[in-house]
């Protein structure tokens, strides 16, 4: 019988699953895509109905050659426990589509679809067994704006993007010790996202590592409680020694710099 503890760890690794599966689309990695599924699974994408093989060829040389980029927004999930090693997730979804016109701009052909899934636990290791996508409406947007700044990284649909520098769980139950490490990651990426919105740089800071130089930061659990993604400081916070104090800008002065940083940023995209 598993444990709320286990379930737990159990929850996590589905959750792990389905990212692992956005992330193999939009970088177009039908390795990691596959990954996300057991070997005879079967999936209803409504233009491929059948085995997972169909929808995996139906990505490279069709869907990918089709549109030149894809965005995959994961809304809220629910997963429930069924019995002998076994799950089922609805999870809500905004797949975005850019497909080039004829004159050179972009269309955006945006999805509301759900996923509905039932996971199974072969030999320790959760993977889609059964998926339906359940489509509840569609539009098309022409895509306008500005183009990113050089300077500006793009996302790349190979290995090179830096994503791939982060390990990734095969699907296996997540040890307690990971879970909290986990949350507090998330915790520490809404922190930051509420300080950029709310132009708090106090909050901002504080989600970052004082450690090293600043293109080696690492997100920290609140006020430093993660300095390498994915394991806890298990000798507490980090704190700040008087000298490092000193360093930090008044209050009034980085929101001034911020203010700043924001004018410049105008027409470009934010953080």
């Amino acid at each position: 019988m598993t444990t709320n503890h286990e379930w737990l760890g159990d929850e996590q690794a589905i959750r792990d699953v389905l990212a692992r599966y956005w992330r193999g689309i939009d970088r177009r990695d039908v390795a990691l895509v596959q990954s996300s599924y057991h070997p005879d699974a079967y999936d209803d994408h409504g233009y491929c109905k059948g085995p997972i093989g169909g929808f995996l060829e139906s990505l490279e040389g069709g869907v990918w050659d089709f549109f030149e980029n894809t965005h995959h927004f994961a809304g809220h999930t629910d997963i429930e426990p069924l019995a002998d090693g076994r799950a089922q997730a609805e999870s809500y979804a905004e797949a975005h589509h850019l497909r080039r016109r004829e004159d050179g701009l972009f269309d955006d052909l945006v999805y509301g679809l759900r996923y509905v899934d039932h996971f199974e636990r072969r030999e320790g290791i959760w993977r889609i067994g059964h998926r339906v996508c359940v489509w509840d409406w569609a539009r098309i947007d022409p895509v306008g704006g500005i183009p990113l700044p050089t300077s500006y990284f793009r996302g790349r649909h190979s290995h090179e993007d830096p994503v791939y520098a982060h390990p990734r769980n095969p699907g296996r139950r997540i040890s307690p010790e990971d879970l909290i490490a986990k949350q507090a990651c998330y915790t520490a990426l809404a922190r930051y996202a509420r300080g950029v919105d709310r132009c708090d740089p106090d909050l901002v800071g504080m989600q970052l590592s004082l450690r090293g130089p600043r293109r080696s930061r690492r997100l920290s659990g609140g006020c430093g409680g993660l300095h390498r993604l994915g394991q806890a400081d298990r000798d507490g916070p980090v704190q700040l020694h008087d000298a490092q104090a000193r360093k930090l800008p008044d209050r009034d002065r980085r929101r001034s710099r911020l203010r700043g940083d924001l004018r410049d940023r105008a027409s470009h995209p934010g953080g």
